[in-house]
């Protein structure tokens, strides 16, 4: 995917803010994010948890749990993404 699809692509989920200034896509805290990356015929790899994502020139950096990750764009595939549940306050058993 090139540089321009992505940022098409970033743009259309409902659940990232972008920081104009610094071109930072943010995940909002009500959603799970996943960046698929291209992996050979196995088909895509999930690159899961994802909170922030940055483009430059030709790459993706990409933030996770702890960890950051430098990609070329070419290797993303696409996003998934869900809401997440919420859970009620309630205590004790509940069948």
């Amino acid at each position: 995917m090139d540089l321009k699809q992505l940022e098409n692509l970033l743009g259309a989920c409902d659940h990232l803010k972008v920081d104009k200034k610094s071109g930072v896509y943010t995940v909002e805290s009500d959603a799970v994010l996943d960046v698929l990356l291209q992996a050979g015929n196995s088909g895509p790899a999930p690159l899961s948890r994802v909170s922030e994502i940055s483009l430059s020139d030709g790459f993706v950096k990409v933030k996770t749990d702890g960890f950051y990750y430098l990609l070329p764009c070419e290797v993303v595939m696409g996003l998934k993404w869900a809401q997440k549940e919420s859970r009620s306050s309630r205590t004790g058993f509940h069948a």
